[in-house]
């Protein structure tokens, strides 16, 4: 494992009894009983902001989570879930989107990305155009800007069909800690809908400043892979859309980071790289 680059405040076991909170019917609260180190209860029935919704179905009731306690004075909830444990599996997947600016921030810092090295002047929450993107900072002694953005990824499996034909299949050959990690996850009114309008209009934004640039810029996507049980990354065939504007930006020149971290209580450690499946792959 590598070096610790980013730790979170203390963590607690909780286990989630209800989602949405049975006390307040928001799908970002739910119901959790939480543990001290020796298992003990110290909350029996207490709300826990879920940033990542039900994250697909990693958050329900009878999941085993972390949480770190809420600082906000306004907030409804007392506890925060950043990580989900997979008992059968023994992995734990960070679920938490919040953390993963600061998780590619301390990457960026460290020099951990092929080609961005010694980066200097990076600022956050940068406006060009009718977009924002997450990270800008210079290389090569300044003489190239990069604009970069990135993207959580807590889904992954050993296929990325549609449900309706992974039940029919035969998974027992594959390999659990060989999955394919995928973005876009989510709910969709229609399927002639994307899930994220934003991560397209982010997509395509960032391939057109890379076809106007003179040289000058360079534009890339990091996709932040919060677990270890990966060996590849695609945009998921549920979103069409996405999948369309990201190969598009890949042949615009966009860079494309899918980088895994691994949690180990509430330090994060950089793990690897994994490879983008071509177009038309699996």
């Amino acid at each position: 494992m590598d070096s610790c680059l980013y730790k979170t405040s203390k963590l607690y076991k909780a286990i989630v009894l209800n989602r949405p909170s049975k006390a307040c019917k928001s799908p970002y609260l739910a119901d959790v009983k939480v543990f001290d180190e020796n298992e003990s209860i110290i909350e029996e029935n207490v709300m826990a902001h879920t940033p990542a919704l039900g994250c697909c179905g990693l958050i329900k009731p009878g999941s085993w989570v972390y949480c770190t306690k809420s600082t906000s004075e306004k907030s409804k909830s007392k506890f925060i879930i950043n990580h989900v444990h997979l008992p059968e599996e023994n992995l734990t997947v960070g679920v938490n989107p919040m953390l993963a600016n600061p998780i590619v921030k301390q990457l960026l810092i460290a020099n951990k990305f092929p080609g961005f090295k010694n980066i200097k002047n990076l600022k956050q929450e940068v406006t060009i155009g009718d977009s924002r993107f997450d990270f800008r900072f210079e290389i090569s002694n300044g003489k190239k800007t990069v604009y970069l953005e990135v993207k959580n990824v807590p889904i992954a499996d050993v296929v990325d069909v549609a449900e309706k034909i992974r039940k029919k299949m035969d998974l027992s050959s594959f390999d659990n800690t060989k999955k394919i990690a995928v973005f876009p996850s989510g709910d969709r009114k229609s399927v002639k809908e994307p899930i994220s309008e934003r991560a397209i209009k982010h997509t395509n934004h960032l391939a057109e400043l890379m076809k106007e640039s003179d040289g000058k810029i360079i534009c890339a996507i990091v996709f932040l892979i919060q677990r270890t049980d990966v060996v590849k990354f695609k945009p998921s065939f549920i979103d069409p859309f996405f999948q369309k504007a990201l190969y598009d930006a890949v042949d615009a020149g966009v860079k494309v980071f899918p980088v895994c971290v691994e949690w180990k209580g509430n330090e994060c450690s950089f793990f690897k790289f994994v490879p983008l499946v071509n177009k038309g792959e699996e």
